[in-house]
């Protein structure tokens, strides 16, 4: 999904530019289907369950990636906010790169360019992630750390160390808590399972999905102390997520069923609906590790499936 551009100036500059479409239900459902509605660097539950549509290279210092889909991430306050803001940190003496108006019609020569900018940070999108990024659940502070593999390269173990002094993953205490609280939650799961509580696997498996807040920490755990549990499938990890989409629309409509609804909280939860009827959409039409006949079948169970399909047809 790709936002159209408005005109550009030879520089790159926008002109008469929408500000803030990035914030358009359909640019935000299509993020949510993405990873969910965690921020993808702390991996916290984003911010009033919403979160910031970042740009991962700030329009301000890369003005013509503002409407760029493949820019966008989901952040929460303190990532986006506090830490980031205006920082895109690249290596000593690295250039920052240039606008070419090449970069708007021809995808291949912008995605080349951006590939060779000597980026400090991760970007959970294009970099190895699992691969480079481990959690110690030993520590007190379940501190974020390159794995071994990370360490064996060094655009990894740079981008990973500089990632995590950037954004405070083992510094800011609201960060650090949060991680903190998720895998000690499925480290006493796992010690009732081995004493023979057999149903906590269910609640483990639940932790571990992967639009879950700090799901990627705890399949990090699990595959250290239990590489025997079965970590859920793609499609039990999708369906999942589109249950729980379909109960917020469910939620919206009983919001919306009340006669003395303001106006303004009408409008508000209407939007909100229409981000899910989105997110439903991308999902449907491209769904991750499973066939699109799954989405209809979850979404026909629910009776949803006419109303998804509108927005569906329109991508």
């Amino acid at each position: 999904m790709r936002v159209s551009y408005p005109p550009l100036s030879p520089e790159g500059q926008m002109q008469g530019a929408p500000e803030g479409a990035w914030n358009n239900a359909d640019v935000r459902g299509a993020i949510y289907a993405m990873h969910g509605r965690v921020c993808a660097y702390c991996q916290r539950l984003a911010s009033d369950a919403r979160g910031d549509v970042e740009h991962f290279r700030p329009k301000s210092v890369y003005p013509w990636l503002m409407y760029d889909f493949e820019n966008y991430l989901l952040g929460c306050r303190v990532c986006n906010s506090s830490r980031k803001s205006k920082l895109f940190p690249l290596a000593p003496r690295a250039r920052k790169l240039r606008f070419d108006p090449r970069m708007v019609d021809d995808r291949r020569y912008l995605r080349r360019a951006l590939a060779r900018e000597k980026r400090l940070l991760l970007d959970p999108v294009e970099d190895p992630v699992d691969g480079w990024v481990d959690v110690d659940f030993d520590h007190p502070l379940c501190l974020i750390k390159p794995t071994t593999l990370a360490l064996q390269s060094r655009e990894g173990r740079r981008r990973v160390q500089e990632t995590i002094q950037f954004f405070g993953l083992n510094t800011v205490p609201e960060l650090v808590e949060d991680r903190v609280v998720h895998v000690n939650a499925v480290l006493d799961l796992l010690e009732a399972w081995r004493d023979g509580e057999v149903g906590r696997v269910t609640e483990i498996r639940a932790q571990a999905n992967r639009y879950q807040p700090h799901g990627w920490a705890v399949r990090r755990v699990l595959a250290a102390l239990a590489p025997n549990l079965e970590l859920p499938s793609a499609a039990e990890d999708l369906e999942w997520f589109v249950e729980q989409l379909l109960h917020r629309l469910d939620q919206a409509d009983a919001v919306l069923a009340q006669d003395d609804l303001p106006r303004r909280d009408r409008r508000m939860v209407e939007q909100r609906k229409e981000e899910v009827r989105w997110t439903l959409a991308v999902l449907w039409k491209e769904p991750p590790g499973v066939p699109p006949a799954m989405l209809t079948a979850w979404l026909a169970r629910r009776g949803r499936d006419d109303e998804i399909a509108a927005f569906r047809d329109r991508l």
